[in-house]
């Protein structure tokens, strides 16, 4: 093993080790607050100890699709169904078919009244 391969795995090693070393401690300190604060507005023992966990693991679900997405490239479901525009069909610019349709109802602006 050279020089460099033992750097690089002592660099990875302790990076790795740092990162969970701090996920951990954000964690604790997270649920910790999550969870006083849910006790403090008048949850349940029980309901005080699983919101920080639903809070948390969404976090961490959240985070994880990013990591991969980031690495292979995509953009989630839109890109693989051959969808390229943005929330609704009627935003994407190159559908001809969806341009000579009226726009579906979630898709028209709505006039919103100034008087009451």
């Amino acid at each position: 093993m050279s020089l460099y391969s033992r750097v690089d795995a002592c660099t990875s090693w302790t990076t790795t080790a740092s990162v969970g070393l701090l996920a951990v401690i954000a964690a604790v300190v997270s649920y910790r607050q999550i969870h006083e604060l849910a006790l403090r507005q008048g949850e349940s023992e029980l309901g005080a100890a699983l919101v920080p966990l639903a809070v948390d693991g969404m976090i961490v679900a959240s985070s994880m699709s990013i990591l991969l997405a980031s690495q292979y490239g995509s953009r989630g479901r839109a890109e693989r169904s051959g969808f390229d525009g943005g929330s609704f069909p009627c935003e994407d610019p190159h559908n001809q078919e969806l341009r000579m349709r009226p726009p579906p109802p979630q898709c028209r602006s709505r006039e919103i009244s100034t008087t009451s």
